[in-house]
């Protein structure tokens, strides 16, 4: 069975109809369908093409899983959610073309999918889950709001993080936004091994708004200001969620002093009502001397 008709009148594709049915190249979908059931077409991994009509409102868990022929794919207007592994390990994706009021991509539902270079989300999404998009490994552009993201939502994503931090053009709001919106991408590394907070301590490349510094010799502009310990000290980042992993790569920071702000690390992080007691606590144990800046 390489082609399939489902007859109109179907409304529904009931859970793993098509599971493992390997050789299934393509299926037509009757155009009045509402619901893809919950592994649906799990492991068709012949499948190359699939239509999904307009009239859908609900795709199931792993409905696509493992389609790893599977190269284009456009969510239908009246979906607002794609939930757990819904084309997870479809390795051959390319593009996604997402529905303008998506509200939830939930967790792995794009895992591996190592052809995908971009993607384009709609202002009304609201989350991006654990491992949606990990190893995605092609992935280089993503435009999303920092609030939807998850700490771990792009882990190994190493196209993504390499094509902003080693672009000498890239900037300040660039970096700004890639670390709040994925914090993990302090921690995750390129292929020599370094993380990317490495390279923008090497470089010296910040994140603050800051006078440029032009490499006359190499034709590009270096950023120069705020160190990053400072930024995510001062957005609230909480010590076990990212604030310990910068820390621990650059112990030397905590014995600076805020460039904008004249404060050491822990008062930083002590200030406003959302503060990580956490936080203020390890960076003052870290420094204790830094308490006589108060006065």
């Amino acid at each position: 069975m390489t082609a399939v008709i489902v007859e109109d009148g179907v409304t529904s594709i009931e859970k793993n109809t098509f599971q493992y049915c390997l050789l299934l190249r393509r299926i037509k979908l009757p155009e009045n369908l509402l619901r893809i059931g919950t592994g649906a077409f799990k492991l068709c991994k012949s499948l190359i093409t699939i239509t999904l009509p307009k009239s859908l409102i609900k795709i199931g868990k792993s409905a696509f899983f493992g389609c790893s022929s599977l190269k284009f794919v456009k969510i239908p207007e009246s979906i607002t959610e794609l939930p757990f592994e819904t084309f997870s390990e479809c390795a051959s994706l390319t593009s996604v073309i997402l529905p303008p009021a998506l509200t939830m991509i939930g967790s792995m539902a794009f895992y591996a999918c190592e052809a995908l270079v971009s993607i384009h989300f709609p202002p009304s999404l609201m989350k991006v889950g654990y491992d949606a998009f990990a190893y995605c490994k092609k992935v280089s552009i993503v435009e999303v709001s920092s609030n939807a993201v998850g700490e771990l939502s792009f882990s190994n994503c190493h196209s993504l993080f390499d094509s902003i931090i080693h672009n000498p053009f890239a900037t300040n709001e660039m970096l700004k936004n890639l670390f709040i919106a994925i914090p993990s991408a302090a921690c995750l590394q390129d292929v020599h091994g370094r993380t990317s907070l490495d390279i923008l301590l090497s470089s010296k490349r910040m994140w603050e708004d800051s006078p440029l510094v032009r490499d006359e010799k190499n034709g590009y502009e270096l950023l120069f200001g705020r160190p990053l310990l400072f930024y995510v000290a001062a957005s609230k980042v909480k010590w076990s969620y990212q604030i310990e992993s910068i820390y621990k790569r650059n112990l030397s920071a905590v014995k600076e002093i805020d460039p904008l702000t004249g404060l050491a690390p822990f008062m930083v992080a002590s200030v406003g009502p959302s503060s990580d007691l956490e936080t203020v606590y390890r960076l003052l144990i870290a420094y204790p001397t830094a308490i006589h800046h108060c006065t």
